[in-house]
């Protein structure tokens, strides 16, 4: 149970031995490894404790983004989840609240738009009840007037049942570029009739255009503006329409030589045209100016139908005249040559 240690002396020649008991001497080394023991598991503890803690704090920030994630999925933009720390998770949190929040406007504009492109096709078919009545009737009163010689009022019923028929037939598709300033001519033809030849009207389309596919009904409301705000008010003038190309555009100019606006009513009708609250109860807005609910209609279907830049936008000078284009993209039905 001994250990000993002998030392040989060179300058006195002596043994030196040492005697020790070896419990007493590995005691010291026993209770450092008792020591290394407790600190490692102390060690442990603590490393476990900061796992659990840290994994707690991470996967609770992600678990509150997935709940948010599935009430979005499910169709509910109004989440409240409080995410702090900037982090990479807080930063994803911010990063998902800012795309919710775009994602909802984005739904709410689209849904606005849609709901206009419906007010404006509601609008434009008030006249679709009974159309076969109408029809019947107005060639009753053609064929009536054929029998009484009275020519004018027979073109006038032709020509109003065949914008009739285009007018509730076309407004859900597209048509051919000539075929809406057929129907252009047929109402200018009407109109002569009614304002006594008092209005100059002329229609030019560059070439290679008559194919291209516009929208229905898009250019009649913006003329028919033109003649009752714009010449009617003088008595005569002139009405001139212009389509051309623009690179992959399609740019469609409607000009009148009318009373025009102002610089103050014509802000209010462009700030009107692009008001997505503005409805039919607030066209009486302009006094005096064109009428913003025609305008709008036509604006809010080009914009719904094809996005942003395309639409309207006008131009204006009293008792000068005004310029309404119309921009939207240049595509054919069939492959363009």
């Amino acid at each position: 149970d001994m250990l000993e240690i002998t030392e040989h002396s060179q300058a006195t020649g002596w043994d030196v031995v040492f005697r020790i008991d070896s419990k007493n001497m590995l005691r010291n080394v026993t209770d450092i490894i008792t020591l290394v023991y407790v600190i490692v598991t102390a060690i442990l503890i603590v490393l476990l404790t900061l796992s659990v803690f840290y994994s707690k704090m991470f996967s609770e920030p992600v678990r509150k983004i997935l709940e948010a994630m599935r009430e979005v999925e499910n169709g509910n933009f109004d989440i409240a989840f409080d995410v702090k720390g900037r982090d990479e998770i807080g930063q994803l949190a911010d990063g998902f609240k800012q795309m919710t929040g775009k994602l909802e406007e984005y739904i709410r504009t689209s849904f606005l738009a849609r709901l206009r492109w419906k007010e404006a096709e509601l609008s434009s078919l008030k006249a679709k009840i009974k159309p076969h009545f109408l029809y019947n009737s107005l060639e009753i009163i053609r064929m009536n007037a054929v029998t009484n010689n009275d020519e004018s009022t027979a073109e006038l019923a032709l020509l109003l049942a065949d914008q009739m028929r285009y007018s509730l037939g076309q407004l859900d598709g597209k048509v051919p570029l000539s075929r809406e300033l057929e129907m252009i001519r047929n109402y200018f033809a009407f109109i002569d009739i009614r304002y006594n030849h008092g209005i100059v009207w002329d229609i030019a389309a560059e070439n290679g255009l008559e194919h291209a596919m516009v929208l229905g009904l898009m250019i009649q409301p913006v003329v028919e503006n033109a003649i009752i705000h714009g010449i009617k008010p003088r008595g005569a003038g002139h009405v001139q329409i212009i389509a051309e190309r623009n690179n992959a555009d399609l740019v469609v100019r409607i000009m009148d030589d009318g009373i025009g606006m102002d610089q103050d009513i014509l802000l209010g009708l462009t700030h009107q045209l692009n008001d997505d609250k503005f409805d039919d109860k607030d066209s009486e807005a302009l006094e005096g100016g064109r009428d913003p609910m025609g305008l709008k209609n036509v604006h809010d279907r080009l914009r719904y139908e094809y996005g942003d830049p395309y639409g309207l936008s006008i131009s204006s000078a009293p008792q000068i005249g005004t310029s309404v284009t119309m921009l939207l993209p240049l595509f054919f039905e069939e492959k363009d040559v």
